[in-house]
């Protein structure tokens, strides 16, 4: 779980510095040289993809319910699919921005917008994983140790290749492949446990 928040936040702290340039390359064609794009209303626009992420991982976990229509909390393995769906999501996010977000200016809001969704989902689905595998009193240093790893990361990207945007959105890519694998393990782990007969 460590590294899966620390790939994921990291490509998420990347992208958030990175968005500007991006977009700043590929509308110079489109509003004309020296016009910067409407660098407010796209915040928005992504802001308002981020609440609504929120807000769609919020309606999938309240409909579910057991056999008789009574609520029930997400099991362990809803929210291990879910975490996956995002990171692919956003990884694919990250690949367009990476191919075409320099070029084309709509692709590339697209895709962040795409990002900034996935985003949404990310924080409560990640915080209902903690809670369901983590034990109280180590959360404290799954916390601290993922941040220090984010915090690495981040800067070795952006203060050797930020003039690079197709590179570092590549290797966000790679790091929401990291996180997807690492999920997809500890899916393979908990379908484990739960086959072996309790004694």
């Amino acid at each position: 779980l460590v590294v899966v928040q620390a790939c994921f936040e990291t490509v998420m702290y990347i992208a958030l510095f990175m968005w500007t340039p991006t977009l700043s390359a590929s509308a110079q064609e489109l509003f004309g040289i020296g016009t910067p794009p409407p660098y407010g209303l796209i915040f928005s626009l992504l802001m308002a993809c981020l609440m609504l992420g929120s807000l769609v991982f919020q309606i999938l976990t309240s409909s579910l319910t057991d056999g008789q229509g009574n609520p029930v909390p997400p099991s362990p393995h809803f929210l291990l699919r879910m975490n996956k769906a995002i990171c692919a999501c956003a990884a694919v996010a990250c690949m367009i921005t990476a191919t075409m977000g320099m070029v084309n200016h709509w692709t590339g809001l697209g895709a962040l917008l795409c990002f900034e969704f996935s985003v949404g989902m990310y924080y409560p689905a990640i915080g209902s994983l903690r809670g369901k595998f983590v034990p109280r009193e180590s959360r404290g240093l799954v916390m601290h140790a993922s941040k220090t790893l984010l915090a690495v990361l981040v800067l070795i990207m952006l203060l050797n290749f930020a003039s690079m945007a197709s590179i570092v959105f590549m290797f966000c890519a790679m790091l929401l492949g990291v996180c997807w694998f690492c999920l997809y393990s500890a899916g393979g782990e908990l379908s484990a446990e739960s086959a072996t007969p309790q004694v």
